[in-house]
């Protein structure tokens, strides 16, 4: 790791734990600040949703495999993004309906806490 590699890095970090100091900030609870107490609009909500699922190496790699004429990871593409929304209509509205933060807690609120230790141990 070059010196510079090493203060861009130590900047990147410095940045990430400044803007979350300053966002976190008059945050009362947990709820307050993982789903900013619920006042968050849906499109925001979807689109993090989204991005937390995407790892750097699909961002970055992904092109190059559907680069040329190769047009099956369109196929993955579209089958994704229908996935999506079919979770964001299912889940979310259930999570919001229920007023949990976790599928954990779901399951504990749905069922019983002994699913939710199951579920856990599985996971």
């Amino acid at each position: 790791m070059t010196l510079l590699d090493l203060a861009v890095t130590t900047g990147y970090v410095v940045l990430v734990l400044a803007v979350g100091l300053l966002k976190g900030r008059g945050k009362k609870d947990t709820r307050d600040f993982v789903v900013a107490d619920r006042r968050a609009p849906w499109p925001a909500v979807w689109c993090s949703i989204v991005a937390t699922e995407m790892s750097a190496a699909t961002f970055v790699g992904m092109p190059a495999v559907g680069f040329g004429e190769n047009l099956h990871y369109l196929q993955f593409v579209v089958g994704s993004l229908v996935g999506r929304v079919a979770i964001a209509a299912l889940f979310l509205t259930a999570f919001y309906r229920a007023d949990v933060l976790t599928v954990y807690e779901y399951l504990a609120h749905r069922f019983s806490n002994a699913t939710r230790y199951t579920e856990s141990l599985f996971f």
